[in-house]
């Protein structure tokens, strides 16, 4: 499955389609087709996949679709598909940190909130897959609200 064979649904909007997890899961496929071919040729160590979500439960639901699939789950390898967030225990953190190793022939796929985008640094990152999705919260100065709002990450957060 390739991106440009991605067709969304009707019921789909232009944000629901950023987020798809079939979408979500055909780019992460096809980063890691591209690092093994580049790995492959030079020699190089298997570097991980670093993907950027928008939530919690978004970054959950794509780690267990993951761990279920036979590419990244099989073989015992869906513990090195590792959800980072604001919620993930200590034993989860040092994973996302940790380098695979070579004896388990696997690739390490980190989905992490944009949180993390900020203030992580993950050393054996090779490929990064962004929604271009965040949630910030939006003051509404008439109401006196305020409210976590999902939307588009900024041109000067996407360069980063």
């Amino acid at each position: 499955l390739s991106i440009a064979s991605y067709q969304p649904s009707p019921d789909e909007s232009e944000d629901d389609v950023c987020t798809s997890t079939d979408l979500l899961c055909a780019s992460i496929e096809m980063a890691d087709d591209v690092l093994s071919e580049q790995e492959a040729a030079s020699g190089a160590l298997r570097g991980s996949i670093l993907v950027f979500l928008p939530s919690i439960a978004q970054c959950e639901s794509l780690a267990e679709m993951l761990r279920g699939s036979r590419r990244f789950g099989a073989d015992g390898k869906g513990e090195w598909i590792v959800a980072l967030h604001s919620r993930s225990d200590a034993e989860t953190q040092k994973r996302a940190f940790a380098i695979v190793p070579e004896k388990a022939r696997c690739r390490k796929v980190v989905v992490a909130t944009n949180v993390a985008e900020a203030s992580v640094t993950i050393a054996d990152v090779a490929c990064v897959v962004d929604t271009g999705r965040e949630k910030r919260i939006v003051h509404r100065r008439r109401r006196g609200t305020s409210q976590l709002m999902e939307r588009w990450v900024s041109r000067q957060s996407a360069r980063q």
